[in-house]
């Protein structure tokens, strides 16, 4: 599945060329979003439909059938398994045309880690539907800032630079809220007290429990650094990387 992502994102990549989209770099991050789009769409779509099966409460109380530890699930094996593949593929997308993204590529190294661990132990798939689903939903913002970027740079339209503006303001925001707001308590103190405080935990190694636990933290530490950025961009009044390239 890996292979079929990276070739849609290479074709993708190949139809923008045809349609005169002068830049490379514009054409691999444009075929890039085009997947991510898919993908977040897709998996966003089917974790919540998990979540939501096994008594997940967007207020925090779960109800009897949220077991952090319990066995996979089919469609929450699926679920990991298609998250992996995307993940994979997006990750040699990025060694080979855009190893600049650090941040990017230790969450993609961070999140197969995660996935991996519960594939092999059979257990913990409700925990990552429910950082997938979290990491997810910011993700259509994610892209339009990106593409607006992207397009900012080939000259297509005029109000591209304000859009652009707004799509910054918009992921400011949403990750702030998302990810520096609400997923400190709702991943990383839910999957702590489970794992680590809770009975419920002790059927996982003690290894695979700290991990689940550290690697959330470690997102949401990269998310507030990205998050910082962002507000620098916006309080300089330069937010595409066109302007940046300004003196």
């Amino acid at each position: 599945m890996s292979i079929c992502f990276f070739a849609f994102n290479r074709a993708c990549a190949g139809f923008l060329h045809f349609l005169g989209f002068k830049e490379k770099r514009n054409r691999n991050y444009l075929g890039s979003c085009m997947v991510s789009v898919v993908h977040c769409s897709l998996v966003s779509f089917i974790t919540y439909e998990e979540l939501s099966s096994r008594d997940w409460s967007f207020y925090g109380t779960h109800g009897a059938r949220f077991d952090l530890s319990a066995p996979n699930t089919p469609t929450g094996t699926a679920c990991l398994l298609f998250c992996s593949a995307f993940m994979i593929a997006d990750q040699l997308f990025m060694l080979i045309w855009c190893p600049e993204e650090t941040l990017f590529l230790l969450h993609h190294v961070a999140t197969l880690l995660y996935m991996g661990s519960c594939l092999y132990l059979q257990a913990g798939d409700l925990s990552v539907a429910l950082c997938i689903f979290l990491g997810e939903i910011t993700n259509p913002i994610n892209n339009f800032y990106a593409i607006t970027d992207c397009l900012n740079n080939e000259k297509v339209g005029k109000l591209l630079e304000g859009l652009h503006y707004i799509a910054t303001w918009s992921l400011f925001l949403a990750l702030s809220l998302v990810r520096l707001v609400y997923s400190p308590y709702a991943v990383c103190w839910v999957l702590f007290k489970a794992y680590m405080l809770e009975a419920q935990g002790s059927p996982i190694p003690l290894i695979f429990r700290m991990l689940w636990v550290s690697l959330p933290v470690a997102v949401v530490i990269a998310s507030y650094l990205f998050v910082k950025g962002l507000l620098a961009d916006i309080q300089s009044g330069k937010t595409t990387t066109f302007a940046k390239s300004k003196k």
